[in-house]
């Protein structure tokens, strides 16, 4: 008789293939990824300009320099009229100013005769009576704010009525204007 050996291969097969994914091996990729951030502007004003105004009250003809009634009210003889740079405004801004004709009906008192000044320092002297008039377009010279983007500006006004003024209630509509400080001040 025959024996039988049996004896099993077992072949494996093993095949390598390159793949190149650089010339380091590595592969990077870049994009750029954008956002518009809108600019916001927002300046506010105290409780006195913006429930009273500015008052002057009762006063006579040919007077000079009248204060107007917030002038001085606040604590140390402090002006109570500011505006406000909200510190939601997330740009450099510069505020002007302007106003309407003060009259009644036919009547007016000249712009000149109508001053402001304006400071970021609190003190009894301080906006000084060195005022400057206002104009019917916007002042881009004298400004309230120059290049800033949040504080407290405080007011003073003065009105000087020349002698003979008619009698009667006299109004005008004061605005401010927060605008982009690379602009020039316009409506």
């Amino acid at each position: 008789m025959h024996e039988y050996i049996f004896i099993t291969v077992l072949l494996v097969l093993s095949i390598t293939i390159p793949i190149v994914l650089g010339g380091n091996n590595t592969s990077t990729k870049t994009t750029l990824a954008y956002a518009n951030i809108t600019k916001n502007v927002a300046i506010g004003l105290s409780t006195n300009l913006n429930n009273d105004g500015v008052n002057f009250g009762s006063i006579d003809s040919g007077s000079s320099n009248n204060n107007a009634e917030h002038n001085s009210d606040g604590t140390e003889s402090n002006s109570t009229y500011w505006l406000t740079i909200s510190n939601t405004t997330n740009t450099y801004i510069d505020i002007c100013t302007k106003d309407t004709t003060f009259s009644s009906g036919a009547e007016a008192i000249p712009n000149v005769n109508f001053t402001w000044n304006s400071t970021t320092v609190l003190g009894s002297n301080a906006p000084s009576l060195d005022g400057y008039a206002y104009q019917t377009s916007y002042d881009t010279t004298n400004l309230l704010a120059d290049n800033s983007n949040n504080g407290t500006i405080y007011l003073r006004f003065w009105l000087d009525v020349p002698v003979g003024q008619t009698s009667g209630s006299y109004t005008n509509i004061i605005y401010w204007l927060g605008q982009e400080n690379s602009s020039v001040c316009e409506s």
